[in-house]
């Protein structure tokens, strides 16, 4: 069997070796000027600085706008638009809206009923967010002359006393009240088990 010389393998092994060092000697020219890897290999560009527009209310007279931040780091409001016109706004919360955290946006605007309105709302880095409404109506909105639902779940509270004050809590409100208990049936046995126990009011 025939032998290659020591000095054919040690130099078939620096010649692998070469590739390597040279690597090596690349990524220490950065470092050494004060550069990171990540310069060197190059990074992903930042998420878009943008929030969330959840819901817009309109109201009479009144846009308000709901937003929510889905950033990593906080997003800051600092114009408004109506129909691509800047408006003035207030809002109730902070303007700078933390990472997951939602403001609302409140804006005075006389908007016409059953007409196209878009609202925009840009951050301080120039990155704006925009929803479109196709006819503008009036927001209704719930109160306690419209419904009111309370279901009591693992309390020692019997449907007769939270109806007494329920009726005590709303009373001169009119309306028609329902009180009772919820219940399963037991899918193999003749039973009915106790789940919760609610009170329900409607206007009529």
């Amino acid at each position: 069997m025939h032998a290659d010389p020591p000095s054919r393998t040690i130099g078939w092994r620096l010649w692998a070796l070469g590739p390597v060092l040279l690597l090596a000697a690349v990524v220490g020219l950065f470092v050494s000027s004060g550069s990171s890897l990540v310069d060197l290999i190059g990074h992903n560009p930042p998420p878009a600085d943008e929030v969330d527009i959840r819901r817009v209310e309109l109201r009479q007279g009144e846009v308000r706008i709901h937003v929510t931040n889905p950033q990593s780091d906080a997003v800051t409001v600092a114009l408004v638009t109506v129909d691509d016109a800047i408006v003035p706004f207030t809002t109730e919360g902070p303007r700078k809206v933390k990472r997951l955290r939602s403001t609302t946006i409140v804006v005075h605007y006389n908007w016409v009923r059953d007409e196209p309105l878009s609202v925009g709302v840009t951050s301080s880095t120039g990155i704006q967010t925009t929803k479109e409404i196709a006819a503008a109506v009036e927001t209704p909105r719930a109160t306690a002359q419209g419904f009111f639902i309370a279901t009591v779940y693992a309390v020692r509270l019997s449907y007769l006393a939270l109806a007494q004050t329920a009726e005590q809590t709303f009373e001169g409100a009119g309306g028609v009240w329902e009180i009772g208990e919820m219940a399963l049936a037991h899918e193999v046995r003749d039973l009915i088990l106790p789940t919760a126990i609610f009170a329900r009011w409607s206007r009529s």
